[in-house]
């Protein structure tokens, strides 16, 4: 399965910190590696982390087409502006822990072991599985 984290973020963020600290995590070789049925091919997410006074809002959607889930992940600017790297990498974290499986369960995705690829998901990224 294709597995795809970037973001879309104002530099002064710093986001990177948390993106090299997710590729250490080694997701894109853990999932790369791994077939949850012809369903879902892959999942890409984008952390964003705009100035609100933008609008940003937060983008869903499956394309059949290619089997791919493309997500936003909405970090808050504000707050990310103020929290130390260590804090900004456990916030992301949970936001993906938390908003992966929610957008997992927006879709009917046939032929897509779900279960399986939860508790792989879990699994990599520290929490056991629901």
């Amino acid at each position: 399965m294709d597995f795809f984290i970037s973001c879309d973020a104002n530099w002064e963020v710093r986001l990177d910190i948390i993106l090299d600290a997710l590729l250490e995590l080694g997701y894109r070789e853990h999932f790369g590696q791994k077939e949850y049925g012809s369903g879902l091919m892959g999942i890409a997410i984008i952390l964003m982390c705009r100035n609100p006074d933008l609008n940003f809002k937060r983008r869903m959607r499956l394309s059949k087409k290619d089997k791919t889930l493309y997500m936003d992940i909405m970090l808050d600017f504000p707050e990310m502006m103020h929290l130390d790297g260590n804090a900004k990498k456990k916030k992301a974290l949970d936001l993906l822990i938390k908003e992966v499986p929610e957008a997992l369960d927006k879709y009917n995705i046939i032929a897509f072991d779900k279960a399986k690829f939860l508790e792989d998901f879990h699994c990599l990224f520290g929490q056991s599985s629901p």
